[in-house]
């Protein structure tokens, strides 16, 4: 759909369709479904195969009537989605954003984000996953031992994501860490091939099969979050502060879900100024430990990738020297937010 959408919608094709349907409609396409299921239904009734007598097959006085709409009984109907539509989850996103500070307090409180306890609590959970003091990730090591921690952090996060021992958000959120790590891999030199195979790794452990997905649809996670961690930067800027971080932790959707932000600049301005503004007090302690993702990479890797060579991998400039970490690491050593 190539001419200006209604109310500047962005996203893919598919979900404006689902959006003009609610908005001309009145009904969200996916309150539809289950009439629409129905009727699948009653097709599949009306056309299954009638167990006859060879007898009243042979000897049926007048052929029966051809019907142009006809139900393959041999094809296997395709699995319904367990996830709403992608542009209901988007849409559901945008609504879901604090706007005020109740809002925000709120959204804390369901995620136990609202004390220093809370938070250093979030914190150890994204930052579980790490081997033996990072020896396998320190500077010295092999590509060998480089891809064992790579493939053992993969391990780890997707069996966390399908446990569920904490919240999905903060399983989620892990999820980005990974993803984060892996694209700095490749851009130190990893091979994308063993790269590949680590992603594959997580991907099979927190869906608890084995994965097989294509090369290009690995690669489209990793340009996901490349654009999240912009995203994230756009925000800052703008004036959300730490809380531009905290905003995709609070609401952050699943991996996939990322896969379908703007693809050109112009999008990614009219999804910017979606997000809503508000005041960011400077002494909440939230302030004292961002979220900042690359900050949780340099944490997994330990000494292997610097933080200014974690932030140049990931495209972003924001908190990228390596005294920014070293204050984000002592805030976490020492467990005393400045409030």
């Amino acid at each position: 759909m190539g001419a200006r959408r209604l109310d500047n919608f962005v996203g893919d094709d598919s979900s404006y369709i689902g959006y003009l349907w609610e908005k001309l409609i009145g009904i969200p396409l996916i309150q539809c479904i289950p009439q629409f299921e129905n009727l699948v239904k009653q097709c599949r009734r009306r056309h299954q195969v009638l167990d006859l007598p060879r007898l009243q097959l042979v000897t049926q006085p007048t052929p029966p009537s051809c019907d142009l709409n006809i139900w393959n009984p041999a094809k296997k109907p395709s699995t319904p989605r367990l996830s709403p539509p992608i542009w209901v989850e988007r849409t559901n996103t945008f609504k879901n954003l604090p706007q005020s500070e109740i809002q925000w307090r709120e959204k804390r409180d369901s995620l136990g984000l609202s004390s220093a306890r809370g938070i250093f609590h979030a914190v150890d959970f994204l930052t579980t996953g790490r081997l033996g003091g990072n020896r396998c990730f320190a500077g010295h090591a092999t590509k060998l031992d480089l891809q064992d921690a790579l493939e053992a952090f993969a391990n780890t996060v997707g069996l966390g994501t399908v446990s569920g021992k904490l919240h999905h958000q903060l399983s989620r959120f892990l999820s980005l860490i990974l993803i984060a790590t892996l694209c700095v891999a490749i851009h130190e030199g990893h091979p994308i091939d063993l790269v590949d195979t680590a992603q594959r790794k997580f991907l099979s452990a927190s869906r608890g099969s084995v994965c097989k997905t294509p090369p290009d649809l690995l690669a489209r996670d990793r340009a996901a979050v490349r654009w999240l961690l912009a995203e994230q930067q756009r925000q800052f800027a703008r004036g959300l502060r730490h809380r531009a971080f905290e905003l995709f932790l609070l609401e952050g959707g699943v991996l996939s879900f990322y896969q379908y932000c703007p693809k050109e600049r112009k999008e990614s301005r009219v999804f910017t100024e979606k997000i809503p503004l508000c005041d960011v007090p400077e002494d909440e302690i939230q302030a004292s430990v961002p979220f900042w993702i690359p900050f949780f990479v340099k944490f997994h890797v330990g000494d292997r990738w610097s933080c200014s060579t974690i932030c140049k991998a990931l495209g972003v400039e924001l908190l990228s020297q390596n005294h920014d970490f070293q204050r984000f690491a002592q805030m976490v050593k020492s467990e005393m937010p400045v409030a």
